[in-house]
C-alpha cells in the first residue's frame, strides 16, 4: 500500500518505538556488571554468537535491529533528498547530519545495511569518510556478520545532496 513520506515516518516512528520498548527484544534488566564484549575473531570463531548476545539481547536482535536501520535509513534519506534545502535554509542542517553521522557510524561498525540500502547516500558517506568525519571501516567478511569492523580504505568521494557535506 503506497503510503505518502509523512504517514511513512509517523509509521516508521511508531513501529521502532514498539520495538524499543518491547523487553523480548531490548533486555530491561540492569546490569549488576558490565558484560565482556568479545574482539572480533572471538565473535567469528563462535559458532554461538550474534550481535548482542553478551548484553543480554536475543538471537533475533540482529535480524531486527537491521530491518529497523533500513526503514530509519530510508526516512534519512528521504529528508536528505528531499528536505535538505529547508534544513539548509532554517540553518538546522548540523543537527541533521549530526545525527545522520552517528546512526551510519553504528550501522556501518555494526553491517547493520547492506550497499544496496546504502545507495541513495553512499556519496554523502564518502565525503564524510573523505573528511575524516567519519572513520574508514573495512568490509566485514560474511564470518563476523554482527562483530564491530576494523579500518580499511573507502571508495572516492562522489556527488551528495547539495551543501550536505558540511558535517556535524
Amino acid at each position: 500500500m503506497p503510503l505518502n513520506a509523512p504517514t511513512y515516518v509517523k509509521h516508521i516512528q511508531t513501529w521502532v518505538g514498539g520495538k524499543v520498548l518491547d523487553a523480548s527484544l531490548f533486555p530491561m534488566d540492569p546490569f549488576t556488571s558490565a558484560p565482556s564484549i568479545p574482539t572480533a575473531a572471538q565473535a567469528a570463531s563462535d559458532p554461538n554468537y550474534w550481535l548482542g548476545k553478551p548484553s543480554g539481547f536475543p538471537q533475533r536482535f540482529e535480524t531486527e535491529i537491521k530491518n529497523m536501520y533500513k526503514q530509519m535509513f530510508r526516512c534519512y534519506a528521504h529528508l536528505y533528498w528531499q528536505h535538505w534545502l529547508a534544513f539548509w535554509d532554517l540553518n538546522c542542517y548540523r543537527e541533521l547530519n549530526t545525527c545522520f553521522v552517528h546512526f551510519i557510524n553504528v550501522a556501518r561498525l555494526y553491517n547493520l545495511l547492506g550497499e544496496k540500502d546504502m545507495e541513495p547516500m553512499q556519496p554523502l558517506v564518502d565525503v564524510w569518510v573523505k573528511q575524516g568525519v567519519l572513520p574508514k571501516v573495512e568490509k566485514p567478511e560474511a564470518s563476523s556478520v554482527g562483530a564491530p569492523a576494523g579500518e580499511a580504505a573507502s571508495n572516492g568521494a562522489a556527488s551528495a545532496p547539495a551543501a550536505a557535506t558540511t558535517a556535524a
